[in-house]
């Protein structure tokens, strides 16, 4: 049996051509030297990842707006893929919490109502409906010369249901 001969190419386009060897028993396309340098994952990107995470962003989302690819990702961002909705509501409600023990009235106010699950009373079907406690928030800051007094009071009271 005679041994096959590999054609010559000169009659196909160059297009059409396989690619060329870098060397001697190399794969197809592959070029000499170390390639790609390995990723490392900066702070910023970290931090960039989190907070798309608490964002409610999906993993082929956040690759999309960093420019990082999803399998990068998953294999350097997995702490933040995971935790990154929680540790961003934590520090956030912590400022919250700290604020509102600094005096914020305001931000005493929000704790108080969107997460102690308090109603301000001012009427509408929620003060009205039967079972439901109607709670009433005086909070006061006297300054003096010398003193400086903070108070919260919350009175709270739950209406009578109505016989019908």
């Amino acid at each position: 049996m005679k041994p096959v001969q590999p054609r010559p190419l000169g009659h196909v386009a160059q297009t059409l051509r396989p690619p060329r060897q870098a060397k001697l028993g190399a794969p197809p396309g592959a070029l000499p030297g170390p390639g790609r340098p390995p990723f490392v994952a900066t702070a910023e990107q970290r931090a960039q990842v989190k907070k798309l995470v608490a964002c409610g962003f999906t993993q082929d989302s956040i690759a999309i707006v960093t420019g990082i690819p999803t399998a990068t990702l998953e294999r350097h961002f997995p702490f933040e893929l995971q935790h990154g909705k929680v540790l961003t509501d934590a520090r956030i409600l912590t400022g919250i919490v700290d604020q509102a023990f600094d005096g914020d009235k305001t931000m005493s106010i929000f704790w108080a109502k969107a997460r102690a699950g308090w109603r301000d009373g001012r009427g509408g079907d929620e003060g009205n409906a039967p079972g439901n406690a109607s709670f009433t928030i005086n909070i006061s800051h006297d300054n003096t010369a010398n003193e400086q007094a903070q108070g919260i009071t919350i009175e709270a009271s739950i209406e009578p249901q109505e016989d019908k």
